[in-house]
């Protein structure tokens, strides 16, 4: 009898915390409300790539090759919408957009435009 109490308050105890992890977790991966200030990164095969975001609406591509030789710079302008509970969507310019779903603070998975192949991403937030 003593063991059977034991095993349903394990039991108990470990739906309590399952249910109390997913709550959190879910709280945790929501994005920011605001990206201004902040850097997105990510990589695919062909080589790294950041986002730095000023707070006026611009924004500053570099894009290095995986052989470690710079692409360059562009800046344009963007737009950022957070989508509860867990994604968001940058525009970049006209005719880009970047759709990004958050699986922990600052990290997740993101696409650029029709390609559906996902890509890690992390955002650093500005030190203001």
């Amino acid at each position: 009898m003593f063991h059977h109490h034991i095993a349903s308050f394990a039991g108990i105890l470990c739906a309590s915390f399952g249910f109390a992890t997913t709550g959190v977790a879910e709280e945790k991966a929501a994005p920011p409300q605001e990206i201004a200030g902040s850097k997105l990164e990510y990589k695919d095969l062909h080589g790294s790539y950041v986002y730095t975001f000023a707070k006026d609406g611009s924004y500053t591509f570099a894009a290095v090759h995986q052989s470690g030789k710079s692409e360059g710079e562009r800046k344009g302008a963007y737009k950022y919408a957070v989508t509860p509970p867990d994604k968001a969507k940058l525009s970049l310019d006209k005719d880009t957009v970047i759709a990004l779903t958050f699986e922990a603070p600052l990290k997740g998975k993101l696409t650029v435009d029709d390609d559906v192949r996902p890509h890690a991403f992390t955002i650093t937030p500005g030190k203001e």
